[in-house]
């Protein structure tokens, strides 16, 4: 792996579609994406888990109990990357 998006999220589904899409046109394959959840109540998870199912081998999510805030999401993130 050479090297990890990280992205936080919150309640953002409506903008999910266009941020991982547009990862996903790159010609460069060598990456993962790690989705930390902060505890989102739009249906996130299961969107992503439903729309990209073909990807998780290229992406990790990452649930928290409760809204952390982006800087400890973020650290979780880096925690899961390799």
């Amino acid at each position: 792996m050479d090297f990890s998006i990280i992205i936080v999220n919150f309640n953002g589904k409506e903008y999910l579609t266009k941020c991982l899409n547009s990862i996903f046109k790159n010609n460069y394959q060598n990456f993962e994406i790690i989705i930390v959840d902060n505890n989102s109540t739009d249906g996130s998870i299961d969107f992503i888990s439903k729309k990209y199912s073909n990807y998780f081998n290229k992406i990790k999510i990452v649930k928290l109990k409760k809204n952390y805030g982006p800087a400890y999401a973020r650290n979780k993130g880096f925690d899961k990357s390799k």
